[in-house]
């Protein structure tokens, strides 16, 4: 019977050797954004291949930053819990979770650019972005709708225009309806 690759062998020692989620909660403490907590947490053993380009894009970042060219990742967050929430309650998104979809959009097209930009210097993260979605249309369509509160803005629909318009001339008449 073949032996197991010197790879898989030497991922069962570190995962044995090491206490796995002592060394997530250590690092999960150091994660800049809700999003990197997660993937900390998440963090599993890596293929041979696949820990060589993690540690190729972290060399990347690491030139970047020491060169004063960090990413902002301003907006950055984990969108998971809000789809949950969606699924598990049927309902619509509220105002955090708007604006946090809203920012959530700004920042993968800023980041997308950003890499884009910087294709040279740091291909492996370059490379990344490369398939990442299209979210001009939606973070358009949301931008034109929330405002960066979250909140529904009068222009979202004539509807909602006209209900705010007659709400404010009530409550602008209220003193003389119960006077």
């Amino acid at each position: 019977m073949p032996s197991a690759p010197r790879s898989l062998h030497a991922a069962r020692f570190f995962a044995s050797g090491l206490d796995l989620d002592l060394v997530r909660a250590l690092f999960e403490r150091l994660a800049r954004t809700s999003l990197g907590a997660r993937a900390v947490r998440e963090l599993a053993p890596r293929t041979d291949d696949d820990a060589r380009a993690a540690l190729r894009r972290t060399a990347e970042l690491v030139a970047l930053a020491a060169a004063g060219d960090a990413p902002a990742f301003g907006g950055v967050t984990d969108l998971r819990p809000i789809h949950a929430a969606l699924l598990e309650f049927h309902r619509p998104l509220d105002r955090d979770e708007l604006a946090a979809l809203s920012m959530f959009l700004s920042a993968a097209r800023r980041l997308c650019a950003w890499f884009g930009e910087r294709a040279t210097a740091a291909p492996e993260c370059a490379k990344q972005s490369v398939g990442f979605p299209e979210l001009a249309r939606l973070r358009r369509e949301l931008e034109s709708a929330v405002d960066e509160r979250g909140e529904l803005v009068d222009t979202a629909s004539p509807r909602l225009a006209k209900l705010r318009r007659e709400v404010r001339e009530l409550d602008d008449h209220f003193p003389e309806l119960v006077a």
